[in-house]
């Protein structure tokens, strides 16, 4: 199976951390687990804000687009201010819903645009929803043996999925896969604000340290949680599903996208 979460599957242009300017302000440690989906790409566009379209698929598969879902704890958090790390000792779970490889506007540059995210902080709630435009939710989220649960809170089942992880922990670029599935990451992470700003923000996964190993999940869509994320089942892709733990994880500042762009 051809992977989609290349260069070489989805060619076109975009721009990193470094030529961007970013500034990376807080940070985190993550253990959880990332799983790479297929949807077909009639059922992807619903996903995106107006404006946003799907980057060119390059590969035999052209019909169809990745749908990545990241979730777990986030533990150590801190604040980077003029480089010094100031711990803030949060420990909350959350899981990310991201669709790699969109453009926005006439843009040829590629993003990775976040409909949605469920967290248990409200600070961090607040602050990806109105700095970062990324659409977070507070919600319930827990681990239940081998299942991780994602409820509205005083609410009802909005997802679940269960994931069986296999063989031993080891680095990072031990594991086949996972460097380029990281490296998606590395594109532009695009919100939209209440007001309609569209603001780009960047990521940073950093593997020193962290152990990962392969994973198998179905991941279930229990509720309607927005625009084209109706109820339905995913299946983990093999070679692009994986368990870690010990990843730091960095983000920038927002920056606003200008008119058009």
């Amino acid at each position: 199976m051809t992977s989609l979460l290349t260069s070489d599957a989805f060619p076109e242009p975009w721009v990193d951390a470094e030529a961007a300017g970013a500034s990376f302000v807080a940070e985190a440690r993550f253990e959880g687990v990332i799983v790479c989906t297929r949807w077909p790409r009639p059922d992807v566009m619903p996903i995106l804000a107006p404006g946003l379209s799907l980057g060119r698929n390059a590969t035999a598969e052209a019909h169809l687009h990745p749908v990545v879902f990241v979730f777990g704890m986030q533990s150590d958090a801190a604040l980077i201010v003029g480089g010094v790390t100031v711990p803030s000792g949060a420990r909350f779970p959350e899981l990310m819903i991201a669709v790699p490889f969109v453009r926005r506007h006439e843009d040829t540059n590629l993003h990775v645009f976040i409909p949605r995210v469920y967290s248990s902080d409200q600070l961090s709630t607040w602050s990806g929803t109105a700095n970062y435009g990324l659409g977070k939710q507070l919600a319930d989220m827990r681990w239940l043996s081998r299942t991780f649960t994602v409820a509205a809170r005083g609410g009802p089942l909005l997802l679940h999925a269960t994931v069986e992880s296999e063989g031993d922990w080891r680095p990072f670029d031990h594991v086949p896969g996972l460097t380029a599935t990281t490296d998606v990451f590395r594109r532009p992470a695009l919100g939209r604000r209440h007001d309609g700003t569209d603001v780009r923000s960047y990521f940073d996964w950093r593997p020193y340290g962290a152990t990962a190993r392969p994973a198998r999940a179905v991941l279930s869509i229990d509720a309607p949680l927005g625009p084209g994320l109706v109820p339905r089942i995913c299946h983990g892709i093999g070679g692009e599903t994986f368990a870690v733990r010990d990843m730091r994880w960095r983000i920038s500042w927002p920056l606003r996208c200008d008119a058009g762009s």
